[in-house]
């Protein structure tokens, strides 16, 4: 339950301007991104990426929709393994985000 309620730390309230698109979450200590502390992972898919404000949405396999703020000079982000910026990344590619605590360290997606 810890784990959620640091994800909801860093999860957006509002979706307006995006529509929606699958993605798990996995909750442990360890993984990409960067040193201990609380690791948690959301996998889904893209469903929208706002360039201006750094959020991405996702939607997860269980259905449940995350907006998430990614921040310069700490979020790596990565496409197909390859350093990007968010312009590259389209809605319905398939991402993961690692979140350590409470920060989005990771962003990273492949074609669908």
């Amino acid at each position: 339950m810890f784990g959620k309620w640091v994800l909801a730390a860093v999860v957006a309230v509002g979706l307006v301007g995006f529509a929606a698109a699958p993605a798990t979450a996995d909750h442990g200590s360890g993984g990409g991104g960067g040193g201990g502390g609380n690791v948690i992972k959301v996998e889904g898919s893209l469903v929208g990426v706002n360039t201006t404000t750094a959020q991405v949405v996702i939607r997860r396999f269980n259905g449940a929709v995350l907006t998430l703020a990614l921040t310069r000079g700490v979020t790596k982000i990565e496409r197909n393994g390859i350093h990007v910026g968010l312009r590259a990344f389209r809605a319905g590619d398939r991402v993961e985000a690692v979140i350590v605590n409470g920060v989005v360290v990771k962003f990273e997606g492949v074609d669908p």
